[in-house]
């Protein structure tokens, strides 16, 4: 199904669903729910992470895709803000647009300059801050503190002076580190003046009000010529301070498929920045990734992509070749070289995933677009006229040595901006990632939780219905006969449903993705003793003295490399492993959980149909829910059945619950991360310390002799080995037991939401009775009355639109399968 025939169907479900939310004499529980399957239809389907190297386009790509409105910082020449700025469709054209900020805290801040600053801080405060590594310092270090404030400014003052003695060979990888610097001067400057605590006590915003808040000052890099932070004001630079924009936005391009689309901020620059662009990946459905067309994919290109292959995300990548400074032939060649690149590195580089583009020829057609309509976007025309819009295209399409009209025109013309939106190349880049996220999640946004949902609903509602036209006929005694029965057969299905629930105990999944886990963990210590010995070797070979080896900071620094490797080994790993189980790859847990789920749910259908219930009258139109076992799939399912039941008792998946989404998968397997660097943390330097001793004393003994090269190297190496082997063999346990309660908490989330689909009978049946004691209140003519209406309303609105709903299913299943062809199912009537 390509994205043009998704949107056709999903049109049409939409158009069924508000029509389902309109009829009367349903419910206001059944209402809310079809509300809530309309809604969810309409919007964040599927999310769009955009990534990308410093100035690669990801930002301007973002503004063009939120009709040109420029809400992403861009081009302001810094490597690092940490802010991921997320736009979302907004489906009620009654509600007003928004924007949610969270501000960051201060460990968060933290992590920004933890790795730039903790050497400064080691020599600052050594008794406090001797053993605590880069990813510890945010527990360590309170900046609501004014002593803690204080110790940043001078660690940030010793950083400024390396600066200043060789600014040229400062970064030498060009990773922003100047700009980190930079912003924990500001951090440690404005973290406690009252403007900005005043400020962060505000979470909603307008959108205008955003694009203010996240525009970097313009005279930036003047401004920095004395080193001063307290020349900017808080207004100026509270970008430093926000985690994430979420921004609610009618959207013409976000709201065609429901896409969310997230701008990342770039990799590597600080620690907080590669979690919070990993956090961000790893719940998106694609990864666009975007790089500099002006040459072909450059190192640090590679290097982003390693990161992202090794946290198991490859599989999501799409590339996008941003055409800068160049003709449109040139810029082809450029693109088929990269492409090159990528595969002599081992990424997959099929033509169909690559795309031309030119990410601000496209904000500048989109923005034209908005200048030539009846109604000017406010937004747009405060930034940007008609004359400026015409002579950036013209300027860009000359370069291009694109044929395009009126581009030597006194004025803008709607000519001339459909070509230049044509020659930009922005729709055919986001059809590209469209084709494949559709063909990937429209079985389950148009069918497993759109129109069987709607359907289930609305059967449940024709149920109630007949219940109460039945009731009518019937006589009080008949009624109270009947719901003994009932009572009596819904504690018989309810017993046998927890005998098949209770299958959901059984842990040997636990050890079994555990033990997978650990063997992953295991195959690396190799490549981590590897790692760690070549930079212990390059670290002592930039000495290259026995009087600096013995100094107590030598040791400190090799106790760094290896936590660093160790902490670098473990996250990647994990959430590689975590990825898989997110897409559905993960061998392990398709066998022990999936299918176990799977069988749960088939059972718990079984003795429904064999139960007298379906029969009955009070029990009508009742359907059970199917769990997929896929987490992502079954989140709607899931919070529909545990609408009306306690809140799961795991505070990791109250998360996932809350999110509504895969968002809160990370949010739990953040925590199982965290629960095994604690682990690591607390046996670490009992062992390491006594190691890295051992290794200091050995190094010497080898210079001491005068042997660097091979000697050094083997030796760093054969002590290595032992000491890693030992830790993992006492961690090993530990680690086991942490991801054994990741898959229990798994089996409970699924264990409740079974037993909530095995209660929700009984609910449905006290409403029913609850509504018949009403009836019988009154006299037999007006329950007759209502039982004709009733009649009417189901024969003749609710299962006409109910069979609708199944063709539709029927339909889009034909469609997925491509046993009949796409138009038509598309033009196929509903009446």
């Amino acid at each position: 199904m390509d994205p043009k025939t998704y949107e056709a169907f999903r049109n049409r479900l939409i158009g069924l669903l508000e029509k389902a939310v309109a009829l009367d004499m349903v419910n206001a529980g059944t209402r809310q729910r079809l509300s809530r399957i309309c809604r969810k239809t309409l919007e964040n389907q599927f999310e769009i992470v955009l990534a990308g190297e410093f100035q690669g386009g990801k930002s301007t790509t973002f503004n063009a895709l939120c009709d040109g409105r420029e809400l992403s910082p861009a081009g302001a020449g810094l490597k690092t803000s940490g802010c991921i700025v997320s736009a979302h469709h907004l489906s009620d054209p009654d509600e007003s647009e928004w924007a949610e900020v969270r501000w960051r805290s201060a460990a968060e801040l933290t992590d920004g300059f933890s790795d730039l600053l903790l050497p400064h801080l080691h020599h600052l405060a050594p008794s406090r801050f001797e053993r605590v590594s880069a990813a510890d310092l945010g527990k360590k270090l309170d900046l609501n503190l004014a002593a803690d404030r204080k110790l940043v400014t001078d660690a940030a003052a010793r950083e400024w002076n390396i600066w200043e003695r060789d600014r040229a060979g400062y970064d030498p990888e060009q990773r922003g580190r100047l700009d980190l610097l930079r912003f924990a001067s500001l951090t440690a400057c404005h973290y406690g003046d009252p403007g900005l605590a005043e400020m962060r006590r505000k979470s909603r915003f307008s959108p205008e009000e955003i694009g203010a808040m996240s525009v970097f000052p313009k005279d930036w890099e003047a401004r920095w010529s004395d080193r001063d932070p307290a020349r900017f004001t808080i207004q100026e630079i509270c970008f430093v301070f926000i985690a994430d924009i979420r921004l609610r936005l009618r959207s013409e391009n976000l709201g065609r498929l429901g896409c969310v689309l997230t701008d990342c901020p770039g990799l590597f620059a600080s620690r907080w920045d590669t979690e919070t662009a990993r956090r961000a990946m790893f719940n998106a459905d694609a990864i666009l990734y975007l790089f500099d067309g002006s040459k072909s994919v450059k190192l640090s290109d590679l290097k982003a992509l390693e990161f992202i292959r090794r946290n198991g995300m490859d599989h999501k990548l799409f590339y996008g070749c941003n055409m800068r400074g160049h003709t449109l032939a040139d810029s082809r060649r450029i693109l088929s070289a990269s492409m090159g690149a990528l595969a002599s590195s081992g990424f997959a580089a099929q033509p169909e995933n690559f795309a031309l583009f030119h990410a601000l020829l496209a904000l500048r057609s989109v923005q034209g677009e908005h200048l030539l309509s009846d109604r000017p976007e406010p937004f747009i025309r405060s930034r940007v006229s008609p004359p400026d819009i015409r002579k950036a295209l013209a300027r860009h399409l000359a370069i291009l040595d694109a044929d395009a009209p009126d581009t030597d025109a006194p004025a803008l013309t709607p000519g001339l901006v459909r070509s230049a939106r044509e020659i930009s190349g922005l729709d055919r880049l986001m059809e590209t990632v469209e084709k494949t996220v559709v063909s990937r999640k429209a079985r389950a946004i148009l069918i497993e939780n759109g129109s069987e949902m709607a359907a289930a609903a609305l059967l449940e509602a024709e149920g109630s219905l007949r219940a109460r036209e039945q009731n009518a006929f019937g006589r009080e005694r008949e009624f109270r006969e009947q719901v003994a029965a009932t009572e009596l057969e819904l504690r018989r299905f309810r017993g046998n449903c927890m005998r098949a629930i209770d299958r959901l105990d059984e842990s040997g999944p636990d050890y079994a993705l555990a033990d997978d886990v650990w063997q992953r963990l295991e195959a690396r210590r190799e490549m981590l003793t590897r790692r760690s010995g070549e930079r212990i070797y390059r670290e002592v070979v930039s000495k290259f003295s026995v009087s600096l080896l013995v100094k107590q900071r030598f040791r400190e620094r090799i106790s760094g490399i290896l936590k660093e490797e160790i902490d670098r080994c473990f996250a990647e790993t994990i959430n590689g492993w975590m990825a898989e189980l997110r897409d559905g790859r993960n061998a392990v847990y398709n066998t022990g959980i999936v299918r176990r789920i799977q069988a749960v749910g088939r059972e718990l259908k079984e003795i429904w149909d064999a139960s007298a219930l379906p029969e009955m009258n009070l029990m009508s139109g009742i359907t059970l829910p199917a769990f997929s076992g896929d987490l992502e799939m079954d989140t709607a399912a899931i919070l529909r059945e545990m609408e009306n039941s306690p809140a799961l008792e795991n505070v990791r998946y109250n998360a996932l619950l809350a999110a509504g989404g895969v968002t809160g998968i990370f949010t739990a397997t953040s925590g199982v991360i965290v629960a095994v660097y604690m682990l690591i943390t607390r046996l670490f330097w009992v062992r390491i310390i006594t190691v890295v001793a051992f290794l200091v004393n050995i190094i010497v003994m080898v210079l001491a002799r005068g042997l660097v090269e091979k000697s050094l190297r083997e030796e760093i190496q054969r002590n290595l080995t032992p000491a890693l082997e030992m830790l993992f063999y006492e961690i090993r346990d530990g680690v086991r037991t942490e991801f054994q309660s990741f898959s229990a908490d798994i089996r409970q989330m699924y264990r409740q939401a079974f037993q909530a689909a095995a209660d929700r009978p009984r609910q449905v049946f006290e409403a029913r009775c609850r509504q018949a004691e009403t009836d019988f209140a009154r006299s037999r003519a007006a329950r007759l009355a209502v039982a004709d209406h009733a009649r009417q309303v189901r024969e003749t609105r609710i299962q006409p639109l109910r069979e609708r709903l199944q063709k539709f299913t029927a339909d889009t299943v034909q469609c997925l399968s491509g046993t009949g062809t796409d138009q038509e199912a598309i033009h196929d009537t509903d009446s």
